[in-house]
C-alpha cells in the first residue's frame, strides 16, 4: 500500500523563511505549496525548488481564494509567514499592516476549522510583540508590550492563534521568532546592507553604507535554523508557544566588524552614521529565552553569528562576480 506524503502549505514563502521552510520540507519527504503574493518577484528564492513544489499566487485577504485551497489540499501542516514587514516601514500604513499580520491571521484559522480541523497550525510571530519589555532576556512568560503596529498586529494574531488552540480545540502554535538572517534577507535589512557593502568594498566597487546606531543591540541568529524550530513545532504531540532565539546579543558594530574583517577591512573607512535612521532604543534589550525549545523540542541553533555574516558576505561576492562574468559575456 503506497502512503501519500504529507502536503504542507506555506504562506509567504517567497520571502527569506519561506524558502528555507520549503527546502526543509521537500528534503523530508513533503508535497509543498507554496503561496506567494507576487509573481514573478515572489518565485526568485524558490526557482531552485521549481520543480519539486507547487507555487500559488494568492492574496491572503482574498478568503475564499484560501479557503478553496484549503478543501482541495487538507493540509497535514500550514504554515503562515506571511506578513507586511521592513525595519524601515513598522508605523507606515498601520490600518493595512492591521489586517495582513493580524486579521487574516483569524481569518485563515477559522477556515481551517471548517474545512480542514486536523491540520497542524504555526504563526510566524516576532519579538516585536516584547516591544517596551521590562526584563531580558524574554521567555513565554514575559509580558507582551509593542510599541509599533507591527508588534501589535503580530499580537492579534498570536491571540487569535491561542483562542484557536483553546476554545476550538486545534493544534494552533506560535512562534515567537526573533531577528533571523541569512544570504536570501531583503536588502533593506541592516544585516544584508552590511553583507553587500563588504562584498562591493572587497571588490573595489563603491560602497555607500549609511547607518543609525553602531551600540543597537540584537538577537541576531539564523533563518534556516529558525524554520527547523518551526517544522519541530507541528512534530511535537502537544501545540504550544515557544519563544525561538539564540539568546545572545550582537551590536551593529560587532555586524560591521565581522562583516568587513571576512575580506580584511576596516568597516570604519566605508561607513557613516545618520542618527535620524536609528530607532527608539529599548529600555531593556530583546534577546530571546529559548529553553523551552531546547527542552521540548529539542531545538538548538547550529550556526553561529559568526559564520552566519561570513556566509552572507560571501553569498554577496559571488553574486558580484556572476554579474561581472555575464556582463563580460554580454560585452
Amino acid at each position: 500500500m503506497t502512503v501519500s506524503p504529507p502536503t504542507a502549505i506555506i504562506t509567504g514563502a517567497g520571502g527569506q523563511d519561506g524558502s528555507y521552510l520549503a527546502e526543509w520540507l521537500v528534503g523530508r519527504g513533503y508535497q509543498v505549496i507554496a503561496v506567494v503574493r507576487h509573481a514573478p518577484t515572489g518565485y526568485e528564492r524558490l526557482r531552485h525548488l521549481d520543480r519539486q513544489i507547487e507555487i500559488t499566487q494568492a492574496d491572503l485577504r482574498d478568503t475564499s481564494a484560501l479557503e478553496e485551497l484549503a478543501r482541495r489540499c487538507a493540509p497535514a501542516e500550514f504554515y503562515n509567514l506571511a506578513a507586511r514587514a521592513s525595519s524601515a516601514t513598522l508605523f507606515d500604513a498601520p490600518a493595512e499592516m492591521g489586517i495582513e499580520n493580524g486579521v487574516v491571521v483569524a481569518q485563515i484559522l477559522e477556515i481551517l476549522r471548517q474545512t480542514s480541523p486536523r491540520t497542524r497550525f504555526c504563526q510566524a510571530g516576532s519579538s516585536e510583540m516584547f516591544g517596551n519589555a521590562t526584563v531580558s532576556p524574554q521567555d513565554e512568560t514575559t509580558a507582551f508590550r509593542p510599541r509599533n503596529p507591527y508588534g501589535a498586529a503580530k499580537l492579534f494574531a498570536h491571540v487569535a492563534v491561542r483562542t484557536y488552540r483553546e476554545r476550538h480545540g486545534m493544534f494552533a502554535c506560535n512562534a515567537v521568532l526573533y531577528n533571523h538572517e541569512s544570504p536570501r534577507r531583503a536588502h533593506e535589512m541592516v544585516t544584508r546592507k552590511v553583507a553587500i557593502a563588504a562584498a562591493r568594498a572587497y571588490r573595489g566597487l563603491p560602497v555607500a553604507l549609511t547607518l543609525g546606531n553602531l551600540d543597537a543591540q540584537r538577537d541576531w541568529g539564523y533563518a534556516g535554523d529558525y524554520v527547523r524550530a518551526l517544522w519541530l513545532m507541528l512534530q511535537h504531540h502537544i501545540a504550544d508557544d515557544y519563544v525561538v532565539a539564540t539568546g545572545k546579543l550582537h551590536s551593529v558594530h560587532d555586524l560591521c566588524e565581522i562583516a568587513f574583517a571576512r575580506v580584511g577591512l576596516d568597516y570604519r573607512s566605508f561607513t557613516s552614521i545618520d542618527p535620524n535612521l536609528a530607532r527608539p532604543p529599548e529600555a531593556v534589550p530583546l534577546c530571546g529565552d529559548s529553553r523551552r525549545a531546547r527542552d521540548v523540542l529539542g531545538w538548538a541553533p547550529a550556526v553561529s553569528f559568526t559564520e552566519m555574516i561570513h556566509a552572507m558576505v560571501d553569498a554577496e561576492i559571488m553574486a558580484i562576480d556572476r554579474n561581472l562574468d555575464q556582463t563580460t559575456h554580454n560585452d
